[in-house]
């Protein structure tokens, strides 16, 4: 089952975040505001998660649990030194990751990726996850008997 959440669940962790960080992702202006080192904090948290090895679903589940505990913790920081204005964003977005929704937490987290983009110079996209799809692929059934089996 992981593995099947995996691509969701990287993402907001990431954050929201939490899926992400590629190379284009920086900080350029990493001391104009307070709040800077901390979001730079959450894009790490994203990539751990990213890099975990999902083919051990109990690793990849203690990376994961570990991850969400450190985002929660670092929005709940970012909220002493953020603007008032991103109290509600921050909110939100910790209850989603709280609870491992990690998509409702991408989408709450546009007023942060915008501060993060003007405040911190942040190049690039944030983290996010692919967007949800689902792929049927044909079965050939044979019958056997009164048993059609695939």
């Amino acid at each position: 089952m992981l593995r099947r959440l995996a691509p969701y669940l990287v993402a907001p962790v990431a954050a929201v975040a939490i899926g992400a960080c590629s190379t284009s992702l920086t900080h350029k202006k990493a001391g104009k505001s307070p709040a800077c080192p901390l979001i730079a904090d959450l894009d790490r948290i994203t990539v751990d998660v990213r890099q975990a090895d999902v083919s051990d679903p109990v690793k990849f589940k203690l990376t994961l649990d570990s991850a969400v505990k450190r985002y929660v913790a670092t929005i709940d920081r970012l909220k002493h030194v953020a603007p008032a204005d991103l109290d509600d964003d921050l909110d939100k977005v910790a209850a989603a990751v709280q609870q491992y929704r990690f998509q409702e937490a991408v989408t709450d987290r546009a007023a942060i990726d915008d501060f993060a983009a003007e405040e911190c110079g942040r190049a690039g996209p944030p983290p996010t996850v692919p967007s949800t799809s689902t792929t049927t692929f044909p079965v050939a059934t044979t019958t056997v008997g009164n048993t059609v089996a695939p």
